[in-house]
């Protein structure tokens, strides 16, 4: 499953691949490369909060993985980003009493 799922990210078909990345994760919670392929196609589709999570446990299994502590700041700032936006909408769209 881990295999495919890079597979699928590499085809960018992202729901196949967190789908087969899931199947990895319920065979070998400790897989790395699954919550790193699940991460990325989370991204990839928009899914900040859910990427974060697994980027977040990437990093805490290997700390020193320059390239997910990379995504993990990208994806952070991807966060940090949606919420400042989805403020800015709620307070265009309030009343103004």
């Amino acid at each position: 499953y881990a295999n495919r799922s890079f597979a699928q990210l590499k085809s960018e078909s992202y729901g196949l691949a967190i789908a087969d990345a899931d199947m990895s994760l319920e065979i070998d919670p400790k897989y790395i490369k699954a919550y790193y392929r699940r991460a990325s196609g989370n991204f990839a589709l928009g899914k900040y909060k859910l990427a974060l999570k697994d980027f977040k446990t990437v990093c805490k299994m290997v700390p020193k993985d320059k390239q997910a502590r990379a995504k993990y700041k990208e994806c952070d700032k991807a966060v940090k980003e949606a919420a400042f936006a989805a403020a800015i909408v709620s307070e265009e769209t309030a009343p103004f009493s």
